[in-house]
């Protein structure tokens, strides 16, 4: 499994990646900003994003779905 951690926006939300190291397909988890940074991190681990998962709709949690989307 890999599991990686970014601290993104203003009030530096945490985003997590999660993945399947054989798959390597990936999960995106509270994207809240910084769409271009969390896909570069995902593109640099070898990654495809096959899911967006949201732990509440605060705008500081979701501020980058629509541009990873």
């Amino acid at each position: 499994m890999i599991v990686r951690s970014l601290v993104v926006g203003s009030i530096m939300e945490n985003t997590y990646i999660v993945a399947s190291e054989e798959t390597k397909e990936c999960a995106i988890i509270d994207p809240g900003a910084e769409a271009d940074r969390i896909l570069e991190e995902v593109e640099r681990l070898g990654l495809t994003v096959r899911v967006i998962l949201n732990t509440h709709g605060h705008g500081d949690h979701i501020g980058a779905v629509a541009a990873i989307k």
